[in-house]
């Protein structure tokens, strides 16, 4: 944990993955954990890789493998109830202080809230990945194209390419986006040496930085 210069270690937490407002910590140990201010609480005894923490203190993420065939499920935990939703392969990704969660579930992007899962569906194209949501429930997407990864903004249904730039061709990335509408992640494309890789910012007008 780095804080005002200093840099502190956080004891029976191997890997930190996100913090909240409050200052609490999703991670890992020797299984998911929730760092509170030296109190580390344990997730449940199954396999769990947490993905993200909002400022009630609501974790998201997926179990597994599981079964034979090694499926993935989503998982959102609530003072200590973990409830499993979505499709056999599902993830769950982001989650704000609104309790709902996005994600992926199949090949295909999902809404959770309130119990409800909402298929937002390929998002235009070959698979769909809901990453992250703001407290305004605007969502950073990504939808699998012949020509890789591309980023996306969804709100209220609406789609809004955030530019021509391809996300990543070959790779796993993932974006995020704060309560400005601002995305954060990676773009890439083929110039003088090869695919070349850039951190990138897209702004309320998705230009890209």
């Amino acid at each position: 944990l780095w804080e005002n210069g200093v840099m502190t270690g956080l004891d029976n937490l191997a890997h930190a993955i996100d913090i909240n407002d409050l200052g609490q910590i999703v991670g890992k140990s020797s299984g998911s954990v929730l760092w509170d201010d030296g109190l580390v609480t344990h997730l449940g005894s199954r396999t769990q890789y947490p993905q993200d923490l909002n400022n009630l203190g609501q974790i998201v993420g997926d179990t597994g493998p599981i079964g034979p065939d090694e499926y993935y499920y989503a998982f959102l935990w609530i003072d200590g109830v973990r409830v499993e939703f979505g499709a056999e392969d599902s993830q769950a990704l982001g989650i704000n202080d609104r309790g709902q969660v996005v994600g992926w579930s199949g090949e295909s992007a999902y809404l959770w809230e309130d119990g409800v899962m909402t298929d937002l569906g390929y998002l235009g194209g070959n698979l769909g990945f809901a990453q992250d949501i703001n407290h305004c429930g605007q969502v950073a997407a990504v939808r699998a194209t012949g020509g890789g990864l591309e980023a996306l903004l969804w709100e209220d249904g609406r789609l809004t390419e955030l530019g021509p730039t391809v996300v990543s061709v070959g790779a796993n990335i993932h974006l995020s986006i704060n309560d400005a509408g601002q995305i954060v992640g990676q773009s890439a494309g083929w110039g003088t040496d090869g695919l070349e890789r850039h951190a990138t910012l897209w702004t309320r007008n998705y230009d890209t930085r």
